[in-house]
């Protein structure tokens, strides 16, 4: 029978009432049997139930049928844990360390899947508690089973790269300090046995970011072991896809192909992000990536004539030239608010919404009547003397000057000099930019589109509304927002372009913002990432509300002189966010308290 790595022990729901089990356990394959055991509701809510998935052929259709049922254990039974190992030895299931409510473990059990029950494994010279760490079966020189843990995470945080060997029938552990290209620290990445003994050490969190792939060629000696690393693939270099970020993900062998699956990461500044499905080829010590996995119909248009599929052949097409073509952002008419909350929303993709009432706006805001409304009024406006305004380098300059007096040179033809207006609070140092105190002048005539309860004051989520002008053909650096918002275009058209959050690593980021500041014409010796991001694009018209969810990368070019309001909320509770980011550009508390 064969052998299915572990699904990470992440957040897991309760039991469903047909018996399965409600989340993240850690599994193993037995026969036709998939067996997990813990888990957790939440970080104080360790489980400790096991459960039993029973596959059974579907016959002439092809397919395979499923069953979920309890498994009620007894014996010396371990403690709830989650983020623990599992590996399968026979009718065996060896579980090691983990973590409980309260702190990691190095505690290791084994369940005999025939009849139910848990002993203890007790041998010395375990490795320090852990969790989130990697575990492989292996069977040494002498023919006695061992099981080889790397890595993981202790509860001070610390990271390990260590490795040990349990020798499960002499009772005994043992520590192996392999030379070579050694793996960074790391937790939450995955481990495989190849046919010839190697062990392969996949992804994984580590302070120095890799996403690579570790092959160790185990030497065996009487009770111990030497080796030697050496680090044989990084997946970003070839896959055509954004980039494979291999946490927490499973991983399973077949022949000389390798299957990730599945993982991913929650983060709160960037989001959640969940692993493509691909296959690696295990050719020598080179693992070429290959195209995400088929659809089923696309894996049935491969099988060959004995019903097995070529994944090979799957997916095989040319690379794509350096240079995506965008994508066109949808447009959605006179939504209601039914569809904007329960529909569009929670798909978290950009959406322009046209035939939306803004109010009387769309129809006064014209130059002159805006130099009439606010003549004398001082504003602080970006002045560039370039098309595209550099945030990182600050190729522009902050100027004071009467409203009119900016309405006047946004319009003229000289375009020696480019001009910008973001509103800022009545304390710059203190308050966030709100329309209604600092351009009461104006804010009468704008209406907040009934489809978006969010972006009005008087909603608990409302966060900041800030008015903008633009000088034709003036281009913002490419950046992102921590707050979901609504930019509403009263005068002009802008060309908008949009990067999903996924699309990071390709965007060459400090802090909130791109680097790549020419993003029709990049240096591709410089950012060669670049090529392959996924690229959104619009125009904006008057009249019209492009929905911009948090995260996602925006670059605006102003085609002629333009009017907007840009309306933001906060989509986490309060508590997430920093209380003196004025601008909603700084990254939530949680995720730089982890960074730290």
């Amino acid at each position: 029978c064969s052998s299915l790595p572990a699904a990470n022990g992440g957040v897991r729901r309760a039991a469903g009432a047909d018996g399965s089990p409600g989340g993240l356990p850690r599994a193993r394959a037995c026969q036709r049997r998939m067996v997990v055991f813990g888990g957790r509701q939440a970080p104080t809510a360790p489980l400790g139930d096991c459960h039993v998935l029973e596959l059974a052929s579907g016959g002439s259709s092809r397919g395979v049928t499923a069953a979920w049922s309890a498994l009620h254990t007894s014996g010396d039974c371990p403690s709830p844990r989650y983020r623990h190992s599992a590996c399968r030895f026979g009718d065996d299931v060896v579980v090691f360390g983990g973590r409980n409510k309260d702190s990691a473990l190095n505690d290791c059990y084994a369940l005999d899947t025939q009849s139910a029950v848990w002993r203890r494994l007790d041998a010395p010279g375990a490795p320090s508690p852990r969790y989130a760490h990697s575990a492989t079966a292996l069977e040494l020189v002498s023919g006695r089973r061992a099981m080889a843990v790397f890595g993981g995470l202790a509860d001070t945080f610390t990271l390990f790269n260590d490795l040990y060997i349990l020798d499960l029938d002499a009772s005994f552990w043992f520590r192996v300090d392999p030379s070579g290209h050694v793996p960074s620290p790391r937790f939450s990445h995955c481990s495989e046995l190849l046919l010839d003994g190697r062990l392969l050490v996949i992804g994984g969190c580590s302070p120095a970011p890799e996403n690579d792939v570790y092959v160790l060629q185990l030497s065996q000696e009487a009770n111990g072991a030497s080796g030697v690393w050496s680090r044989v693939a990084h997946l970003d270099s070839t896959l055509d896809q954004p980039r494979a970020m291999l946490v927490k993900e499973t991983v399973a062998r077949v022949g000389q192909r390798l299957f990730t699956v599945g993982g991913g990461v929650l983060c709160f500044s960037f989001g959640t992000f969940f692993c493509p499905m691909q296959a690696l080829l295990l050719d020598g010590v080179e693992l070429a990536p290959q195209a995400p996995l088929p659809s089923v119909a696309e894996a049935e248009s491969h099988m060959t004539s004995e019903g097995a599929i070529d994944v090979a052949s799957v997916g095989a097409t040319e690379r794509p030239a350096l240079s995506r073509v965008p994508d066109e952002i949808p447009r959605i008419h006179n939504p209601s608010r039914e569809e904007f909350l329960h529909t569009i929303y929670p798909a978290r993709r950009p959406v322009i919404l046209t035939g939306v009432d803004l109010g009387a706006c769309t129809s006064l805001w014209s130059a002159e009547y805006l130099e009439r409304a606010c003549a004398d009024k001082a504003v602080s406006v970006h002045v560039c003397n370039q098309r595209r305004m550099d945030f990182l380098n600050k190729n522009y300059v902050f100027q004071t000057m009467p409203f009119a007096e900016l309405m006047r040179r946004t319009h003229a033809t000289d375009a020696s000099e480019r001009f910008y207006l973001r509103s800022i609070g009545s304390n710059p140092r203190k308050d966030v930019s709100d329309i209604y105190e600092s351009f009461p002048e104006l804010a009468a005539d704008f209406k907040v589109p009934d489809f978006c309860p969010f972006a009005r004051p008087d909603d608990a989520r409302y966060f900041s509304s800030a008015f903008r002008t633009s000088s034709a053909d003036m281009q913002m650096w490419t950046h992102y927002d921590i707050m979901d918002n609504i930019l509403c275009e009263i005068r002009g058209r802008k060309k908008v372009c949009l990067w999903p959050p996924g699309d990071v690593h390709r965007l060459y980021v400090s802090g909130s913002s791109s680097r790549v500041l020419d993003i029709d014409n990049p240096d591709l010796r410089v950012f060669p990432k670049f090529a392959k991001a996924r690229r959104l694009e619009c125009i904006l018209n008057p009249g019209e509300v492009l929905f911009i969810p948090s995260l996602w990368f925006h670059n605006v070019l102003s085609l002629e002189p333009c009017v907007a309001i840009n309306t933001f909320w906060r989509h986490l509770d309060e508590s997430c966010y920093e209380k003196r980011d004025l601008y909603g550009n700084k990254d939530l508390l949680t995720a730089r308290t982890m960074a730290a």
